[in-house]
């Protein structure tokens, strides 16, 4: 099979494959979740390598980049992340995947390329692509409720709620978007950070806001710190997220705390958040009753890594200096 590689910017043609090739993401896809992705992000107009049948001229693989501005150490620079690699049934085991993101190296303009491969895509990433490997991604969970575990046993055992330790603000507004104290917050927060997308106010409204397909709730501070979270029903349960917590010590375990109590009150099973060891908020989530969730015990398996490019390797390739949460994810 002849194939020829080219990245491209995101256009109706790349809409069009991605229906053919992700048919189970058309109502995604018509709530426009692409372009909110690869088109109206604050990072700018994302990229998609794209594979091309040369008889018939069909697409038959693509990889999309979702840009962003990124903090590497002092300074803003230009990240992407890899996202939503397809290739069609034909043309597996074929050597595409790989010149799809070799594409991407090549054409690019780029300080890194990071992203979450799920278990099927992380022999790659991990491997001739070149990434630094940065483990499973840092997920805490917080049980709300017995019956998730318990069911598991018998599912004669009671369902009830787990009583809550940290004690929950009141102290807080409801808030429906962000402005220029959020973007204080952050730089507050983030002073001693290495590598992370910037989550200044414009961010977070694309990010939390403007989402064409999930609903959040954010519980904020008079000093700009805030707690968003939502609920799903997910592996197996109602599964309560915290998507992000960005403030200081004094204000962000109570706003943790609050978060919780609606996730319970919402009936939610458990609670979970990405957050590494090193990270500003990583003591209030464990003030809140946190804990790292083993490896044996997780729905899915999710890794995380990056490679540099233009950017500094030293920095870019050295995971306690990265800060993530579910608001790097795409799928929550």
């Amino acid at each position: 099979m002849d194939v020829s590689y080219q990245l491209v910017g995101y256009s109706d043609e790349i809409r069009d494959a991605y229906l053919k090739l992700l048919p189970e993401q058309e109502q995604a896809i018509g709530r426009g979740k692409l372009e909110w992705k690869l088109r109206d992000g604050p990072g700018g107009t994302g990229a998609v390598a794209v594979a091309v049948a040369s008889a018939g001229g069909e697409i038959i693989g693509v990889n999309a980049f979702m840009p962003s501005r990124f903090r590497i150490g002092e300074r803003t620079g230009r990240a992407y992340q890899s996202m939503d690699t397809i290739v069609t049934p034909a043309a597996r085991g074929k050597g595409v995947f790989g010149r799809l993101i070799n594409c991407f190296y090549e054409e690019a303009e780029a300080d890194l390329l990071y992203g979450f491969p799920n278990a099927n895509s992380s022999p790659g990433f991990f491997g001739k692509l070149g990434w630094a490997h940065f483990g499973p991604v840092p997920m805490l969970f917080r049980p709300l409720r017995s019956g998730y575990f318990l069911k598991r046993v018998s599912r004669f055992l009671p369902d009830l709620p787990i009583p809550m330790l940290a004690r929950g603000t009141e102290d807080f507004e409801r808030a429906l978007g962000f402005d220029a104290r959020a973007s204080a917050a952050w730089r507050r927060f983030s002073a001693g950070l290495g590598c992370a997308v910037e989550r200044d106010a414009e961010f977070l409204n694309w990010r939390l806001r403007d989402n064409p397909s999930e609903r959040y709730d954010i519980l904020q501070a008079e000093d700009g710190s805030f707690v968003a979270h939502t609920t799903t029903d997910k592996h197996g349960g109602r599964i309560g997220y915290v998507m992000e917590a960005i403030g200081g010590p004094e204000t962000l375990p109570g706003l943790i705390g609050a978060a919780l109590r609606e996730l319970q009150a919402a009936r939610a099973d458990a609670a979970l958040a990405w957050c590494l060891p090193g990270s500003p908020n990583y003591a209030a989530y464990r003030k809140a009753g946190f804990y790292p969730l083993p490896e044996r015990l997780r729905p899915i398996v999710i890794n995380f890594g990056a490679r540099a490019l233009a950017g500094p390797a030293a920095a870019i390739e050295d995971a306690r200096g990265w800060y993530v949460s579910y608001l790097d994810s795409d799928t929550v």
